[in-house]
């Protein structure tokens, strides 16, 4: 069973795009082809990227759930129910995000036309 209200907070921070992009991963590779690796980017981006906190970060390590952390804005207890409903429960994570992203797509009716904004030059 996975930390609903956890999970969804998390998808929150990461918008429809990275938990779309995380849906992606197999988890073949550890770290590197996780839900959250996929949803930072392509493969391996996330691990590099992790070198910027630490001297030698390893796979899997705390280096890796700071670099989720500091990427997406999200709490080590939000970091580690993604982590722990796709490592264990990745069926019910699938369908938790395929149901969240439903309801939080941007249907093309309610984007917003550049010209609704107002944005004025500097």
């Amino acid at each position: 069973m996975i930390d609903k209200l956890l999970v969804t907070s998390a998808f929150q921070k990461l918008g429809p795009e990275r938990v779309e992009q995380g849906l992606r991963a197999s988890g073949t590779l550890g770290w590197y082809d996780c839900f959250l690796a996929c949803a930072y980017g392509g493969y391996g981006e996330l691990f590099q990227d992790s070198l910027s906190i630490a001297q030698h970060p390893e796979p899997g390590s705390r280096d890796m759930q700071l670099a989720c952390a500091l990427a997406f804005g999200l709490s080590d207890a939000e970091t580690w129910a993604v982590v722990a409903a796709f490592d264990l429960a990745r069926a019910e994570l699938r369908a938790l995000a395929e149901e969240w992203l439903e309801q939080n797509r941007v249907r093309p009716d309610q984007a917003i036309a550049w010209e609704d904004l107002d944005v004025r030059a500097h």
